[in-house]
């Protein structure tokens, strides 16, 4: 599992873990209030590893990310900070949503 860092439209600094199948199509795990990237477990991430370029982000305030003092409330931030991991010109589709956590590819 690799651990990078990208940067929010803001300047927040935005962690995620990146494993799975480098072929694979993209899944982007995003967590909910008050978790990280780690709320998915490992035996989550190793069941869809094989299918799937699985990115779980720690996002803003969260996990290894930065927690700046504003900007929780504006959703611009949040949209920037979603993009980062989406494919360009994709649309991306809600595929689930369970206990706060979200699937998007």
């Amino acid at each position: 599992m690799s651990i990078r860092e990208a940067v929010s439209v803001d300047g927040t600094s935005i962690v995620y873990r990146v494993t799975g199948n480098s072929a694979g199509t993209p899944l982007v795990l995003l967590h909910g209030w008050a978790q990280s990237s780690q709320c998915w477990g490992e035996q989550v991430l190793a069941d869809l590893a094989a299918d799937y370029r699985l990115i779980a982000v720690d996002l803003r305030g969260h996990g290894y990310s930065d927690a700046p003092e504003s900007g929780y409330d504006d959703s611009a931030n949040w949209a920037a900070t979603s993009r980062l991991f989406l494919r360009p010109k994709a649309s991306p589709r809600t595929r689930s949503c369970s206990a706060g956590r979200t699937a998007v590819w």
